[in-house]
């Protein structure tokens, strides 16, 4: 006994003092050989750099490894665990350590996911490989919380992250204005690198599981959780049944502690069961990602995005919490107005209506359908056609913005052009507009709405286009608008389809002035631009314009002519500001960037080069003199003029 006493006071002290220190965090740094000392199950470990937003909180479940390789002869009855076991939250398992003398040290933990409808764990595994010296704890791959200066800030930051995770209900609409995370699970996409992302967009992970097929990389309790990772043999002798064998049997294996103290952490914690959102807890919260899955609308794709930089949607550019404001400031003709308020509140008020049989049987006319066929006609599509640049995206932005709902715009080039691969898509883009409650918006939807004929060796395939888009449109439930220069082609099969038709016509001179003058009024109640202008200058500019161009009207400018004039014009302002000796320097020594109608001036006179440039080409073509352009190929494409 004394013996025994003698070797725990002397030879095991250190040991001893080191577990002491570890557990009043009286330590800094640590050997590799005494790594395994620092972790264990149930212990909050963190991993990222000194970017408070780059930590990810994991709990840990199981350590082994991080030992000297004792039986260096039976190397080829090691096995690595299986790869199912290696499920990582954000790129690919790391690979074990070469070391030949000493195994990693392996830490299996897990953190808390959402997969659209629960909340549950998830696995990852972290290796710190073989090192040499002492090393900061702090600066490990993974360390437990309680080590860093900073414990109560990281766990604060961690913890407000979870509540904004937790408060980001399915179909959230957000704003994101960032770099998106890199995530090479994104099936049509491999986001291997981080992408610069500037768009609204809708959080919906269960769409983003189904979508990009993550299911099984987002199973709950599985991988490392249902199995741990085993220890490795080589880290001790194999028995071999003689008593008289000293080559083995001087080293005690304790895997089986570390599987007890597994165990026991697994049976005293509710962590690792799924939950709700009401069921949450602090501890809970800490555990959830940074990452969460969401498509950004104006690219139409999916992204992992960073649940911190996802923002309201408050700001000055975006539409939906300006509403009133926008409408009022669509330039259109005034009974357009009125219909389309009239539709989007019938629209609105059947959205309210709820489908339980007793209000079914109410007899409320607004949500009669009257089609024979359940479920056909319940949409709301509305065309949009005129020449380009007199409102029709813009009423579209506030049709969206009257009904408080995102614009999921799309274009021919996201559906391709072969039938099946039109079908396939037309039917995403509707289910996720339907599921979001989206106003989807097709822009220049000629191609699928041309009028079927039989003649044409192409007539065939733009056939099956338009006979697809057709019967999906049937039976779409939510608000389509769609858009066009060419309505004098549409299949007469879709004609009866439109609930409304609005014909935009060529800007006069009034309709001009108002966007003249609301672009005016936008610049004087900017905060974010630091110029001077004299508004009467501005006016006299445009007026003088518009008379100018009464001899070819193809110079008078739409709205989006004017609107982009105006951002050249304060580009150019800035440049002459910081550059004095530029090709159009100002007339008068200016303390701050100033917008002249002298630049407006420049950017009209480049844009009548251009025009030049496509009347010359059209003329060549037989183009009458004074003909409008887009009247001519209007004619020559044996389409009806609306210019």
């Amino acid at each position: 006994l004394q013996c025994l006493l003698e070797f725990l006071d002397v030879d095991m002290k250190p040991i001893f003092d080191l577990q002491a220190a570890i557990a009043d965090t009286a330590c800094n740094e640590l050997e590799f050989s005494h790594l395994w000392h620092l972790f264990k199950p149930g212990d909050l470990v963190v991993i990222g750099d000194n970017d408070a937003r780059s930590h990810r909180a994991y709990r840990v479940l199981h350590v082994t490894g991080g030992r000297l390789m004792i039986d260096l002869t039976n190397t080829g009855l090691y096995r690595r665990p299986p790869m199912d076991l290696l499920t990582f939250e954000d790129g690919p398992p790391q690979s074990l350590s070469v070391s030949v003398k000493v195994t990693p040290l392996i830490i299996d933990c897990f953190f808390i996911e959402y997969d659209g409808i629960r909340f549950g764990p998830r696995s990852r595994r972290i290796i710190i490989p073989e090192y040499s010296g002492l090393r900061l704890i702090t600066s490990l791959e993974a360390f437990p919380l309680r080590f860093s200066p900073a414990h109560d800030d990281i766990r604060q930051r961690l913890m407000e992250r979870g509540r904004k995770y937790s408060g980001l209900t399915p179909g959230s609409h957000k704003m994101y204005k960032g770099l998106s995370l890199a995530d090479s699970a994104l099936r049509d996409y491999r986001e291997e690198v981080n992408r610069k992302v500037h768009s609204e967009i809708i959080l919906d992970q269960e769409a983003s599981i189904t979508y990009n097929r993550l299911g099984k990389r987002l199973e709950f309790g599985g991988g490392l959780i249902a199995t741990s990772t085993p220890y490795d043999i080589r880290e001790s002798h194999f028995a071999c049944g003689q008593e008289t064998c000293f080559s083995c049997g001087d080293v005690h294996d304790d895997s089986r502690y570390d599987l007890e103290a597994r165990t026991a952490f697994m049976q005293s914690t509710d962590l690792l069961r799924n939950v709700t959102a009401n069921e949450l807890k602090e501890d809970h919260l800490i555990l959830l990602p940074a990452r969460m899955y969401g498509y950004a609308l104006q690219d139409r794709r999916w992204h992992s995005l960073d649940v911190e930089t996802v923002s309201e949607l408050d700001g000055p550019d975006d539409l939906l919490q300006n509403s009133r404001t926008a409408f009022d400031d669509l330039i259109i003709p005034r009974e357009h107005k009125s219909l389309i308020r009239a539709l989007i509140g019938n629209q609105t008020k059947k959205s309210r209506e709820s489908f339980s049989s007793s209000q079914r049987s109410s007899g409320h006319r607004g949500n009669v359908s009257m089609d024979l066929v359940r479920g056909k006609g319940r949409g709301l599509i509305i065309l949009l056609h005129g020449v380009p640049g007199v409102g029709k995206t813009s009423t579209a932005e506030c049709v969206a913005a009257e009904l408080k709902r995102p614009l999921f715009p799309i274009t021919c080039g996201d559906l391709g052009i072969e039938a099946d691969t039109v079908e396939k898509r037309l039917e995403i883009y509707f289910n996720l507009a339907q599921r979001w409650r989206c106003v989807l918006f097709l822009d220049e939807a000629d191609v699928f709405l041309a009028a079927r004929n039989e003649s044409g060796s192409d007539q065939l395939q733009r056939n099956g286009l338009v006979s697809v888009f057709l019967r999906v449109l049937e039976y779409y439930v939510g608000v389509l608008v769609l858009t066009t220069n060419r309505v004098g082609s549409f299949d007469e099969a879709f004609r009866s389809r439109v609930h409304v038709s609005l014909y935009y016509p060529r800007l006069d001179e009034e309709a001009t002035t108002k966007i003249w003058e609301m672009n005016i009024r936008r610049i004087e109640d900017a905060t974010d631009l630091d110029l001077d202008f004299e508004p009467d200058d501005i006016r006299r500019f445009y007026r003088d314009h518009w008379r100018r161009a009464e001899r070819k009207r193809s110079r008078h400018w739409n709205g989006r002519q004017i609107k982009n004039a105006f951002q050249t014009a304060i580009a150019l302002a800035y440049w002459e500001f910081e550059n004095p000796n530029s090709v159009t320097p100002p007339s008068k020594k200016i303390d701050r960037p100033y917008l002249s109608s002298k630049l407006f001036e420049h950017v009209a006179k480049t844009s009548n080069h251009f025009d030049d440039y496509i009347h010359s080409l059209a003329v060549n073509d037989g183009i009458e003199e004074g003909q409008n352009v887009y009247s001519w190929k209007a004619k020559n494409d044996n389409l009806r003029d609306d210019s």
